[in-house]
């Protein structure tokens, strides 16, 4: 297909008969009777922290960013809530999952104080610096 108009078009005009569509397509494709059927795809969409990088290299800081991510959020917005946070890279219907894996649901106060225990400190702006021993970073 050319794109993902030109995929939904084609099916609604029943040039083609089967696709893997957008979130954002769903709700127009089910409004035109056709049949939309939702499954759990063996993809995961992340945020990664370049862990080579000294400002990524704190598991506090690794954690407290993971915290302050409002990623239920994500999946409402993007997804048009056809999604799920994921709290692996190992997707759910994977025999490979683990679902005792600790979840970090967004909780700011939980950031902040990761940050302050990892020497991060809000300046008068309210934006946080970590110090290093050559210079300042920010968050």
């Amino acid at each position: 297909m050319a794109d993902a108009t030109a995929e939904v078009l084609q099916l609604k005009s029943g040039e083609v008969d089967y696709a893997v569509v957008q979130p954002d397509s769903l709700d127009d494709l089910q409004r035109a009777g056709l049949n939309v059927v939702s499954y759990i795809p063996l993809v995961t969409e992340y945020i990664g922290y370049n862990l080579t990088k000294p400002l990524f290299q704190d598991v506090r800081v690794q954690h407290a960013l993971t915290y302050a991510i409002d990623r239920k959020q994500i999946v409402q917005e993007v997804l048009f809530g056809r999604g799920a946070v994921a709290h692996s890279p190992i997707p759910s219907v994977s025999w490979a999952f683990n679902p005792n894996l600790p979840t970090y649901d967004d909780d700011l106060n939980t950031s902040k104080k990761l940050l302050a225990e990892a020497g991060w400190a809000p300046g008068a702006d309210g934006i946080c610096w970590a110090w290093t021993s050559r210079r300042a970073s920010w968050s």
